[in-house]
């Protein structure tokens, strides 16, 4: 008997649940956040970080190689174009010059000696005294003694140029900013492959590169203005432009094809009149480019827009459906999205002429709305079109927006933030 009695006390209480859940209203409530829909300024912008480099800077290496004999000059002095920085030892290249100041001696004696011989042989030639083959034969010995004078005079050419080498000077004026090498140690003249001694930097005039994601790079435009963090000092911000895009990608691979990322290199111009003489080159930094700028647009939240399928699926949709699921299932069209928001409509009439009879949480009807939108910053979105000035937006929760709120449905107000219309610009 007791058994019956609690199968029977589990069997109501099924069934109260049943009931109850059976007799709740449809159109279930939601809590949601919503604010009025507003207007602020709306600033789109590009970040990406790199560092700062002057834009011209010369790297000083040896055309010879020889001992560094003197550097006369030390990190962070300021040079002038023809300046003297580095000597290297001259004693072989002067041995050379000699040499070739020699041999260029004996072959201009040489030339001298056949040109005489060979103009008296002219004569002799005029008067029939000599054959027209000793002629040629000394006419020939006259052209290779100029010739070898010509070659003697090209090597000593290269000797001096050589020896000339042999003290290096500033080819730009600007700051010393690194030295690699000391007195005593080898500098190894290469056509191929520098051996770096020096930088020269001129610091008047520098830049920020950084690299910049090809989805990103589309936005940005020569001469657009941009704010540049400096990673080093806390609080400072310069101003720049942007002067330069890379016309060729640089392709980062990843672990799998799939994974390459595609980067620009941009060149950010820095306005030297907002420079701080504590920037040093190299210094990392985050520059924001602003690529689009709307004042007094019309913003949205940006978590108030979603997607959804253009068309609400019905009970005969859902039948089609299956049907093509049954004939095909590797063949099925993609569903076509569109960009919505949801509007806030009071339910009753009091509620729409500002009268509420002391109800706290009136019952609002929301509307789904196809909306167009502009730039973004990242808060807002700006809204060309689907939406009006003061219309009440619903913001959050995530979920609800972006699954549970459909056309009809009935919301009521949660917190949320307040409304407002200095809201900040990003």
């Amino acid at each position: 008997m007791k058994k019956i009695i609690i199968i029977s006390v589990v069997i109501i209480a099924v069934l109260l649940i049943v009931w109850k859940n059976m007799s709740k209203d449809q159109s279930k409530v939601f809590e949601v956040q919503m604010e009025e829909l507003q207007r602020t300024d709306i600033e789109q912008i590009v970040s990406s970080t790199g560092n700062i480099l002057p834009v011209t800077e010369v790297k000083i290496s040896a055309n010879i190689s020889a001992e560094i004999k003197n550097i006369m000059v030390v990190e962070g002095d300021v040079v002038t174009a023809g300046q003297t920085l580095v000597i290297l030892d001259s004693l072989k290249y002067s041995a050379f010059v000699e040499q070739s100041q020699s041999a260029l001696r004996a072959s201009q004696a040489s030339y001298r000696k056949v040109k005489a011989e060979y103009e008296r042989a002219h004569q002799l030639f005029k008067n029939n005294l000599i054959s027209s083959q000793d002629l040629e034969s000394l006419e020939a010995s006259f052209k290779l003694s100029e010739s070898n004078v010509e070659q003697a005079q090209a090597r000593l050419d290269q000797t001096m140029d050589d020896l000339h080498k042999t003290i290096l000077l500033a080819p730009i004026g600007g700051t010393v900013t690194t030295i690699k090498k000391e007195a005593g140690e080898m500098a190894l003249g290469s056509m191929f492959q520098a051996d770096v001694l020096m930088s020269i930097s001129d610091l008047s005039a520098m830049e920020v590169l950084i690299d910049v994601d090809e989805t990103d790079v589309v936005d940005i435009a020569l001469g657009n203005s941009v704010e540049i963090e400096v990673d080093a000092i806390q609080d400072m911000i310069i101003s720049g432009s942007v002067s330069q895009i890379a016309k060729a990608a640089q392709a980062t691979s990843g672990i799998s094809s799939q994974d390459e990322i595609v980067n620009y290199e941009v060149r950010i111009m820095i306005d030297m009149s907002t420079m701080d003489s504590r920037i040093l080159p190299g210094m990392s930094a985050t520059a924001n480019i602003t690529t689009s700028f709307r004042e007094n647009a019309l913003a949205l939240p940006i978590q108030s827009l979603t997607a959804r399928p253009k068309k609400d699926k019905t009970e005969s949709d859902e039948d089609e459906e299956e049907k093509f699921v049954e004939i095909s299932v590797y063949k099925k069209e993609k569903e076509e999205l569109e960009e919505i928001v949801f509007i806030a409509i009071p339910e009753d009439e009091e509620e729409k002429s500002g009268f509420s009879f002391g109800k706290k949480k009136p019952v609002f009807i929301v509307e789904k709305r196809p909306v167009e939108i502009g730039i973004s910053s990242s808060n807002f979105y700006e809204i060309l079109s689907g939406v009006e000035e003061g219309e009440l937006i619903i913001t959050g929760n995530y979920k609800s927006i972006s699954k549970d709120l459909s056309d009809g449905s009935k919301v009521r107000k949660k917190g949320g933030r307040k409304s407002g219309k200095n809201r900040g610009k990003k």
